[in-house]
Parts: structure tokens; C-alpha cells; sequence
């Protein structure tokens, strides 16, 4: 509010630059809330009054292109625990209970996660497509969020947390990865070379440790980074975290999800399983990969990259083939499963042609990464590890 109480004047603010044109602006604290208006400076939205609604900040642009922003009402994504020993959710809007295990007392409605203002996790249940309230008008978030190499920065530092806690197996690999990298550069009193690298000659004399540590050495830190980053984009494979794309809006699909929110299948295979596959593609890409040349010195965790690239494959091959988007409701999963292949196979469209664009000189490599892609393709098939709950 600007009442003239104060004057815009060289005296009163000082003259650091004599003869220019100078402006005073006035910074408003909250965002106006009047429909058609907006503040054209950063602020906040005011605090409701009413338990069910809440202010929400919206940007919008003015007629010449000037960015301003502006509060709208909306109902509250933070619920308000209610109590009660009853089997059924509560339906009244911003409303939930703590247990878990309450139903829907309607077939219309879906049952939904939501948060107290505490940060507790509650349930209610609402229409299904009755979700802009509920944080479900978030699907262009939810979207940004579907690659799984952004999880652990979707909320720091709880996000990871939360990736550690649910993607043990793959974060520890990648933890390995980065100490022996140090270790390898700057320790090199360790000669983990010596000892880690993957020779086939030292398999004549029962080192056969070799075929399961050769992962943790990367000769330089653009290699280390392509193989974090392919591993990252991988977590999946062990199962998809318990976390939030949105307040209300849980990451993960469940069966009594909302049909109206985007969400990540659960296909994960879980920590022992995980093991075994990286396991089995490591002594797979490093026997087979060697074949031609018997004394190559192998390093590196791509062999691993394309291992859960090709069990990731088989899992969301079979995902679709039974039917499972179906039960879990999850919206539009044939052009989310084609856009996972698609990354995987941006990542062996790259091997091949770094591959030719050398003239063969990495062949062990190549044929080492085609055979842990079948080996993760295979131990899938064979195995048939429960994917997500079972």
C-alpha cells in the first residue's frame, strides 16, 4: 500500500550515481488474492483462516509479458487427522485418518495418501477424478519425476534418504564405484589395480574374486560419472522408494491408488535379488567379453549397466504382458513402458556407435556389454523374481 508517507529523494536515499534517473518501487509482502489482478514482485500467499482451504501461488504473465504472480484458493493438500475406530477413510474434505488399512466405504470413491500439517501420513477418500484439491492436478510434476535418476533430488535431503533406505543394493554400488575410484587415483599405494582388475590368466590360479570386484576401478572420472548416472537410472530394478511426488501425491502405484494420478510402477525385484543379478552379469560380461583376447585387463561397472538394463526389460516386457497396469489402474503405461525402453535403448545405440567410431578397438567391451544385457534379460526369465509386493 503506497500512502505517500514516505519520499522518493535523493536526500532521503542518498545520489550513488548524480544525474540518473532513479525509481523507487514498493515490494509488496503478500500476493493480491482478487481474481483478474496480480503482484508484478515476488511474495507470498496469506495464511487461510478456514481448516479446508488454503492459498496457492500461482505465476502468471501480464499483457506486455511481465511475469507477476497471484493466490488462488484451493482445498487443502495438508489433512486434519480425525479420529474414530471406524473401518472406512474419511470422506469430508480435508479430513483423513492415520490407519492404514481403512477402505472406501463408496465404489466410487478412490482412496488417497495425504499429510497432516506435521508431515504425518493420513487416508481419505474422495471421487475418482475429484483430485485438483488433493494435490492430484500435478501431473506435469509427476512427469519430471517418472526418470528415476531424479529421485534422490526431488526433495532434499529426505529424498535421499529415502532412495538409500529403499534401493540399498543399487546405492551401495554406486557407493563402492566412488570409493574405489578415489582409491584407485589417489591411493595408489593400494595397487588396487593389481588386485581388483579382471585378468583371465589370474583364473588359473584360483583368483576367481576377480570376476565380482573389477566394478569398483574406473580409469578416468568421465567413465565413473556415465556409469553412475546409467546405475542411477536404474532404481527401479530394486523397487521404487515410499516418497511423494506432491503432498498427497504418493510416487509409487498401489492397488487403491487414485485412477487420476500419475505414478511409478513397482516392479522391483528387491535387494537379494538385485545382488544376484549383478553378480551373475559381472562373471557373465567378463568371461564372455574376453573371449577374443584372452589378456585384455578388464575395468568398470558397465558391464552392471547393461545387465539391469536388460532385467528391466524382461520386468516391464512381463509387467504389460500380464495385465498388471490394468489392476493398478495406472494411466497411459504402454507409452511409459516405451519410453523406459527407449532410454535403454539410447544406452546401447551409444555403446555400439562409440564401438565403430573406434574402429574395434573396444570389442571386449562391446561384447562384454551385450552379454550382460542378455545375462539380466535371462536371469529374469529363468528366475522369475516377485516384482514390487509380490
Amino acid at each position: 500500500v503506497v500512502d505517500g508517507q514516505v519520499n522518493c529523494s535523493a536526500a532521503l536515499f542518498g545520489d550513488p550515481m548524480p544525474m540518473g534517473v532513479k525509481v523507487c518501487k514498493c515490494y509488496a509482502s503478500i500476493c493480491t488474492t482478487d481474481i483478474g489482478t496480480c503482484t508484478p514482485e515476488p511474495c507470498t500467499c496469506p495464511t487461510s483462516r478456514e481448516p479446508e482451504f488454503e492459498w496457492g501461488k500461482k505465476t502468471l504473465m501480464t499483457g506486455d509479458g511481465i511475469k507477476c504472480w497471484a493466490c488462488e484458493k484451493k482445498r487443502a493438500t495438508a489433512g486434519i487427522a480425525v479420529t474414530g475406530n471406524g473401518s472406512f477413510c474419511p470422506t469430508q474434505i480435508g479430513r483423513c485418518t492415520t490407519k492404514r488399512s481403512c477402505k472406501c466405504e463408496s465404489s466410487q470413491d478412490s482412496k488417497r495418501i495425504m499429510k497432516t500439517k506435521d508431515g504425518t501420513k493420513c487416508w481419505t477418500c474422495s471421487p475418482i477424478g475429484e483430485g485438483s484439491g488433493m494435490g492430484m492436478d500435478s501431473g506435469q510434476k509427476a512427469m519430471f519425476w517418472m526418470l528415476p535418476l531424479l529421485w534422490p533430488f526431488m526433495d532434499l535431503p529426505n529424498s535421499i534418504y529415502e532412495v538409500m533406505n529403499g534401493c540399498r543394493a543399487i546405492t551401495t554400488f554406486v557407493a563402492l564405484c566412488i570409493a574405489g575410484f578415489f582409491c584407485q587415483n589417489f591411493a595408489q599405494f593400494l595397487r588396487l589395480d593389481r588386485f581388483l582388475s579382471f585378468y583371465a590368466p589370474c583364473m588359473k590360479k584360483g583368483e576367481f574374486w576377480r570376476l565380482f570386484t573389477y566394478f569398483v576401478l574406473h580409469s578416468d572420472l568421465q567413465h565413473l560419472c556415465v556409469n553412475l548416472f546409467h546405475l542411477l537410472d536404474a532404481l527401479d530394478l530394486e523397487g521404487v522408494p515410499d516418497m511423494e511426488v506432491s503432498p498427497g501425491v504418493a510416487l509409487r502405484c498401489t492397488r487403491d491408488g487414485p485412477m487420476a494420478s500419475i505414478c511409478y510402477p513397482d516392479v522391483g525385484i528387491g535387494f537379494n535379488h538385485v545382488v544376484a543379478v549383478f553378480a551373475v552379469v559381472l562373471a557373465y560380461g567378463a568371461l564372455l567379453g574376453t573371449i577374443k583376447n584372452f589378456g585384455a585387463l578388464v575395468q568398470g561397472a558397465s558391464s552392471v549397466c547393461f545387465g539391469v538394463d536388460g532385467a528391466l526389460i524382461a520386468l516391464y516386457a512381463m509387467f504389460l504382458g500380464a495385465g498388471l497396469d490394468q489392476q493398478l489402474k495406472i494411466p497411459e503405461f504402454g507409452a511409459f513402458f516405451w519410453m523406459r525402453i527407449g532410454i535403454i535403448a539410447f544406452h546401447i545405440i551409444i555403446d555400439v556407435v562409440q564401438s565403430l567410431c573406434g574402429g574395434g578397438k573396444d570389442t571386449v567391451g562391446t561384447m562384454a556389454h551385450m552379454a550382460s544385457l542378455l545375462a539380466g534379460f535371462c536371469y529374469v526369465i529363468v528366475v522369475l523374481p516377485p516384482m514390487g509386493d509380490g
